[in-house]
């Protein structure tokens, strides 16, 4: 059966113990953010996608889905007003740039792993927007990419999240690239 959060040690999904079957959960050592959706952020809407990632040996991300839309962060907030704002693309782009410490089997070699993980859009940690008066006697700047949000830190995973380790050495599940 596959490895799951709970049998790595407890709930903390980025422990280094292994597994009941020996195996090494994936920890988030690279985690580039998320582009923050520019209406979402002046809405000031905050966000929680859940997806599912494919990691290869080697620790990049080769495929992922999301599992769950966005839901709001605050509970007062209908989950209509976050749907349709590009959280769940953002995340997800944001994802396939990760680099993780890969799996490792009961021999310490390398192994794909699938995880679940769930990316926060959060205003207090987005960089402020600042706007500039252009000067007239220069060309205007190219046009600044969008603010990002803070996502996780590298190392930070949510207690109780599933990862789940598939195929092994020998036969490794193959996946579509992302």
């Amino acid at each position: 059966p596959p490895a799951r959060a709970g049998d790595a040690g407890g709930d903390d999904p980025t422990s280094s113990k292994p597994d009941s079957q020996g195996i090494r959960l994936p920890v988030l050592i690279d985690g580039p953010p998320a582009a923050y959706p520019p209406a979402a952020l002046a809405a000031g809407l905050e966000a929680a996608v859940l997806l599912e990632l494919d990691i290869d040996e080697t620790g990049a991300v080769v495929a992922g889905r999301v599992v769950s839309p966005a839901v709001p962060l605050d509970p007062e907030v209908p989950p209509s007003r976050v749907a349709d704002q590009g959280f769940e693309e953002a995340a997800l782009e944001a994802a396939r740039r990760f680099v993780f410490e890969p799996a490792r089997d009961a021999d310490g070699q390398a192994v794909p792993a699938r995880i679940q993980y769930r990316y926060r859009f959060t205003v207090a940690t987005a960089p402020p927007v600042v706007a500039q008066e252009p000067d007239a006697s220069e060309p205007p700047p190219p046009a600044a990419p969008p603010p990002t949000s803070g996502g996780r830190e590298p190392g930070e995973e949510e207690p109780g999240e599933v990862f789940e380790v598939v195929g092994d050495r020998a036969r490794p599940e193959t996946t579509e690239r992302c």
